[in-house]
């Protein structure tokens, strides 16, 4: 893969987490500062995610006319957009309308608009030796960087104690860093050889020899997603707040470590696809994750929480680059842009229902019932999965090697 883009992707990638490690705490934190019910922060939440799914939707469908770079730079003014708008905006219906439209993220994990256009390039670029080391750098930067953000979101406790300024105008001003984080986001973006830019263009546009996989692998991957929608880094960190009394600065802690660990994990991904198949790398670990899951909903203590939180994040993400280059494994070159997005955007649609669900079940109980009922959905994906796909071979493996 050309040294220049990969980078590129990367830098871009690292400019995003940033500012969604810290807005994934920060937003909860600020739609219950200014009044909103848990039900409604769940609304909000999922406005963001419903959003995302759409535009993939779009995305799916007219990619390879477009070509990536004036898509991604699009979607770079939107963040610009997003942050700025939300320094202004107080009020329910117009937080939920910027929430839909815009580019906010409920999670470190990148659900957005970017990531099916990051993925097919990445795609476009790269064989299957070379794919999933690719993906695994592009997570392990995500995780790593998100982490950092999850850090910044203390900013505004050190602002209000040492600045003298008010929480909520503290708040608004992170979405103006946001903001910022988009402008860098396009300049990276804008250096993207014209070459590459070109060649989505001539990319065929409608799945049809990978047809059949790929709609099987996006019904399967949205029932995953409807388990994580509901323990999505936003919604977590509501869990922690209103159900442990952690405050934003601990959560924000916990958030650092969760990604810190999760980035390295990405390390082990390349051997094991090669060992083991990445499959098998997708599932060996998302069934013990998904117990420690239903096990955080038990924790006696905040203590307890937090070691479940960490112990998960070891392992937990495991399965992310190993998916993509699994999905883009199974498709052929011509077909990889909408295969991304197709994938992608089921799986946005069917995360948005989760804030809203565990919203309304930490309203009415203070039980950990989303985090038991995400355990047992992925779960059962593992399942159907490993039933689905145990014996499908991938397009090019005869070429590189690797194992399906």
């Amino acid at each position: 893969m050309s040294f220049g883009v990969l980078h590129r992707i990367l830098l871009a990638r690292a400019f995003r987490a940033l500012g969604d490690g810290c807005m994934c705490i920060l937003l909860p934190a600020y739609l219950t500062l200014l009044g909103l019910s848990l039900v409604e922060v769940g609304w909000v939440i999922t406005a963001t995610v419903l959003g995302s799914g759409t535009l993939s939707l779009a995305l799916s469908f007219h990619a390879w006319r477009w070509g990536f770079r004036a898509l991604l730079l699009c979607a770079s003014a939107a963040m610009i957009a997003t942050g700025l708008t939300m320094t202004q905006i107080v009020d329910f219906w117009p937080l939920m309308a910027v929430g839909f439209v815009g580019t906010l993220n409920a999670s470190m994990d990148d659900v957005s608009v970017f990531l099916p256009l990051e993925h097919a390039l990445i795609s476009q670029t790269t064989n299957l030796s070379t794919r999933t080391r690719a993906f695994a750098r592009y997570a392990m930067v995500g995780s790593l960087v998100g982490a950092l953000g999850a850090l910044g979101a203390q900013a505004p406790d050190l602002l209000v104690a040492h600045v003298g300024i008010d929480m909520k105008t503290a708040l608004q001003g992170m979405f103006a860093v946001y903001a910022a984080l988009g402008v860098l986001c396009a300049a990276a973006y804008w250096g993207l050889p014209r070459h590459v830019a070109a060649k989505a263009r001539v990319a065929a546009p409608p799945l049809a020899h990978s047809r059949t996989h790929v709609m099987r692998l996006t019904a399967l991957f949205s029932l995953d997603a409807l388990g994580g929608g509901m323990v999505v880094h936003s919604m977590m960190s509501v869990y922690l707040m209103s159900l442990f009394g952690l405050s934003v600065s601990q959560v924000s802690l916990v958030f650092v470590g969760m990604g810190t660990i999760n980035a390295a994990s990405f390390l082990a991904v390349p051997l094991l696809s090669r060992t083991i198949g990445l499959l098998n790398t997708m599932l060996a670990f998302h069934v013990p994750a998904s117990l420690l899951l239903v096990a955080i909903a038990l924790a006696p203590s905040p203590a307890w929480a937090v070691g479940l939180l960490l112990a998960r994040s070891l392992i937990s993400s495991l399965d992310v680059p190993a998916r993509a280059a699994y999905v883009m494994g199974l498709v052929p070159p011509e077909e990889r842009p909408a295969a991304a997005s197709l994938t992608s955007m089921p799986r946005s649609f069917a995360t948005s229902a989760g804030p809203w669900i565990s919203g309304a079940l930490l309203s009415l109980s203070g039980f950990g019932w989303p985090l038991i009922l995400a355990g047992s959905l992925k779960l059962v994906y593992a399942a159907l999965l490993w039933r689905s796909f145990q014996n499908v071979p991938l397009l090019d493996d005869s070429v590189t090697g690797e194992k399906a």
